[in-house]
């Protein structure tokens, strides 16, 4: 699937917190006159007001709110400033410092049951989780947004949530529902008069559903239409978005001239404002045209220059689709060494989004151990309690009373020995499945060589001199995969053994095995 930032990720704030101040320099006459919480809020003016054009002025603005607001112990500040931060990082391409940020604000704003706050600090996790390829946490995110602003009863950001949820479905390929989603926002914002901007944004998430099923005419008409809706509200960032669109139409069209002077339009928007993984994403598209032109020699620069940009934003999907780009055109120039290193690039940068993802499923299923193991005995200790104080209040029956109370107490210490084991036991088979399907992919490098190798095979010239290279790399990969394979196979066998049979009588069979051979 060739993926690019062409969907706008829609982030309606909260008009408490973030509302626009007509210019720049209005913000800086009032900041003078200003102390605590109203101080804090111009702060995250100022960070709002250069988020796009200079991220780095953003950050400092928000650190700077931050500060005041920890010196004054200002908690709604604290949540506000973290989000503007949050924002800042994104902007400038750190998705996990903007994630980490964002997620600091939520949990403020979850502690102020501040909903709007909360929503938005949700909606711009979601983001971040889109950016970090993470698409299946982005959608949990943006679910929880959708309840919480379907509570507060405003229909715009519920439609910007609804066309968020359409974004994820589109870069999952499910088309259908991506259009529901697109659809039921459009539907919403036709009622409000004063929504031109995010009706065209929306409008824009739909074109490209359109655009990925081919349906080329009706996606560049709506590209055009509401080209000039961006022009005229100066959304850079939404018109960088639209000209990167009507490239990637054109393009996929066979109109190759047209796409390349879009690509190189939205390059210089994307510059202007440092953003890197839109900066890579614009090289990655001039590359893909030139490669489609047949002019690989032109497009390798551009492909080397995205993957270093999207390194540097720690963009995983970006930097694999870079990867391949430079794996085909390595691939046509017959550098078979280049072709077989990108191939393996890609594959390894895969293998580490899966592996990220089971390993946050694991930290989280061992919380929820923890918490259940702590209600357990939080329970049996309040239990035992009750029963003791029941009986020591009656004088006349002291003795049996301790009798009884020992007796339930050892019964619930039994009880809750038996939880525990049981949840143990649970555990420990989810660990072992988890460390099967982990461990698994230790024989992804062997498989991903295999399958580069097998590409670069040259079927139509059997007697080609490197053909016989290929073979031999073929069969030590393959022996690689084999010793790989056995080491899996055993360590996951010894797990559940020990599991299934208990360490003592695991160590006795093993002697058993010794002495009888």
């Amino acid at each position: 699937m060739n993926l690019s930032l062409r969907l706008v990720i829609i982030l309606v704030l909260s008009q408490q917190v973030f509302a626009r101040i007509t210019t720049k320099d209005s913000l800086f006459s009032a900041l003078p006159q200003k102390e605590g919480r109203d101080k804090i809020i111009i702060y995250t003016h100022l960070a709002h007001f250069y988020q796009m054009s200079n991220p780095d002025s953003s950050l400092r603005w928000a650190q700077t709110g931050l500060i005041l607001a920890q010196q004054t112990k200002d908690m709604w500040g604290m949540a506000a400033c973290l989000n503007r931060i949050g924002l800042a990082w994104y902007n400038k391409g750190y998705y996990l410092k903007a994630d980490a940020a964002y997620l600091k604000s939520f949990k403020i704003s979850s502690i102020l049951e501040d909903s709007e706050l909360i929503a938005n600090n949700l909606n711009l996790l979601g983001q971040a989780h889109v950016s970090l390829g993470n698409y299946t946490k982005a959608l949990e995110y943006y679910l929880q947004s959708l309840k919480v602003r379907e509570r507060l009863k405003n229909d715009r950001d519920i439609a910007a949530t609804l066309s968020n949820i359409g974004t994820i479905y589109t870069y999952q390929e499910h088309y259908t529902k991506a259009s529901y989603y697109h659809t039921q926002a459009l539907t919403l914002l036709r009622k409000i008069p004063d929504a031109e901007l995010l009706r065209a944004t929306v409008t824009q998430n739909l074109a490209y559903v359109y655009q990925k099923q081919g349906k080329y005419t009706q996606a560049l008409a709506m590209y055009q239409k509401i080209y000039s809706t961006f022009i005229h509200y100066s959304d850079h960032l939404a018109l960088h978005t639209c000209l990167m669109n009507i490239a990637a139409t054109y393009r996929d069209k066979g109109e190759y001239p047209q796409a390349l002077t879009r690509y190189m339009q939205a390059l210089n928007i994307a510059n202007e404002r440092q953003v890197k993984d839109a900066i890579a994403l614009n090289l990655i598209g001039i590359s893909e045209t030139y490669t489609k032109m047949n002019q690989t020699k032109e497009s390798i620069p551009f492909a080397n220059n995205a993957l270093k940009m999207a390194r540097e934003s720690q963009a995983k999907q970006v930097i694999k689709q870079a990867c391949m780009v430079l794996y085909q055109n390595h691939k046509t120039l017959q550098d078979y060494n280049k072709a077989l290193h990108y191939f393996e690039q890609a594959q390894q940068v895969e293998d580490s989004m899966l592996t990220v993802e089971n390993a946050k499923a694991i930290s989280t299923m061992e919380a929820k151990y923890k918490l259940e193991r702590q209600q357990t005995e939080m329970e049996s200790l309040q239990q035992s309690t009750q029963v003791t104080l029941s009986n020591y209040s009656r004088q006349g029956y002291l003795f049996m009373g301790i009798i009884i109370s020992v007796v339930i107490i050892i019964f619930l210490l039994l009880r809750h020995y038996q939880q525990e084991k049981k949840i143990e036991q649970l555990l420990v088979k989810q660990k072992i499945s988890e460390l099967a399907y982990l461990n698994a992919h230790k024989i992804r490098g062997p498989v991903a060589s295999i399958l580069g190798l097998v590409s670069l095979f040259n079927s139509n010239d059997l007697s080609d001199s490197f053909n016989r290279s290929i073979i031999e790399y073929i069969h030590t990969a393959a022996k690689d995969l084999d010793t790989m394979i056995h080491e899996v196979a055993n360590k996951t066998q010894f797990m559940y053994q020990m599991h299934e049979l208990g360490a003592g009588e695991l160590v006795y069979h093993k002697h058993q095995d010794v002495k009888r051979y």
